[in-house]
C-alpha cells in the first residue's frame, strides 16, 4: 500500500463516522503497514481497555521507523518498541500524555524529540542498548519516573534537570560515555543501588554522598580520586576496580 492509499484508507476511517476505537486500529494499521507488515495483523499487537487502545505491543516487529500515525492513540498507557530496529522517535510521540511505560530498547536512536518530556505519567523508561549521545534538556519534566534504563549507548552527560526525578527507584547507566554526573543526582533518595561502571567519569558529584546506598559500582572509569564524603558512606557493596587511583586509602580498602 502507497502513501496516497494508506491517506485514502485513514480519510475513510474519519468520514464514515466510525467509532474512536476503529479509528485507533486504523491507525495502528497504517503504523504496521509503513513498516512493511500486514495490517491484518492488528489484533495481536494491541490491548484494549473500555473500548480504546491501551497497549500496543511491538517488541521485534521490524519497522525501522515509528509513524506519525502513533501520536493518534492518546489513550496509550504502555508502548513496547523493543528491538523494532526504529532509528528515531516521532515528534508525535508527545501526544501520548497518558502513557505510564515507554520500552524503546535494543533500536538504533540517536537522540529524542524534545516532545517526550511532554509524557508526564511516564513511571518507567527503558531505552537501554541504543546509540543517545544527550538527553533533552527538559527531560526533567518526568518527574513520576521510578525506573529509568539507559545503559549501553554513548551518553557523555545528564542533563541537571535528573535532579528532579525525585521518585525514581531504580536507574542503570552503566556502559556509556559519562565523563561526569549532575549535582542532581542527589535528590535520587530512593535508589539503593548505582550501577556506574564502565564510563570515562573523572569525578564524583559529593551529593551523591546524600542517598542511603546499598551498592555503588565505579569500576571502569578514570577516577583518580573519591570525595572524602564518599569514602564515609556506609554501603554494603563498593567497587572502584579498574580505575586510575594509585593509592587508594585505607578507608576503602576496608569496604
Amino acid at each position: 500500500m502507497n502513501k496516497l492509499m494508506i491517506s485514502v484508507t485513514l480519510l475513510f476511517v474519519f468520514l464514515t463516522g466510525c467509532n474512536e476505537l476503529e479509528k485507533q486500529k486504523a491507525a495502528v494499521a497504517v503504523i504496521l503497514e509503513k513498516g512493511g507488515h500486514c495490517p491484518t495483523n492488528v489484533e495481536r499487537v494491541i490491548g484494549v481497555h473500555n473500548g480504546k487502545i491501551t497497549s500496543l505491543l511491538l517488541s521485534d516487529v521490524p519497522l525501522k521507523e515509528l509513524s506519525p500515525e502513533i501520536g493518534q492513540l492518546k489513550d496509550l498507557e504502555l508502548l513496547n518498541l523493543r528491538n523494532t530496529r526504529i532509528e528515531r522517535l516521532p515528534d508525535e510521540i508527545g501526544n501520548l500524555v497518558k502513557m505510564t511505560h515507554l520500552y524503546a530498547p535494543a533500536n538504533y536512536l540517536t537522540k529524542l524529540p524534545e516532545s517526550i518530556c511532554n509524557l508526564v505519567e511516564l513511571e518507567e523508561l527503558d531505552l537501554s542498548s541504543n546509540d543517545l549521545v544527550a538527553l533533552p534538556e527538559n527531560i526533567g519534566n518526568l518527574r513520576k519516573l521510578k525506573k529509568v534504563y539507559l545503559r549501553k549507548n554513548k551518553l557523555r552527560e545528564l542533563p541537571e534537570s535528573v535532579g528532579e526525578w525525585r521518585e525514581l527507584e531504580e536507574i542503570a547507566l552503566s556502559d556509556n560515555e559519562l565523563i561526569g554526573l549532575p549535582e542532581g543526582i542527589g535528590s535520587f533518595l530512593n535508589v539503593k543501588s548505582l550501577n556506574i561502571s564502565r564510563n570515562n567519569l573523572q569525578s564524583i558529584p559529593t551529593t551523591i554522598s546524600k542517598l542511603e546506598l546499598r551498592s555503588l559500582i565505579l569500576e571502569h572509569n578514570n577516577l583518580k580520586t573519591l570525595p572524602q564524603e564518599i569514602i564515609s558512606m556506609d554501603i554494603n557493596s563498593f567497587s572502584i576496580n579498574n580505575n586510575k587511583i594509585c593509592n587508594p586509602s585505607k578507608d576503602i580498602d576496608e569496604w
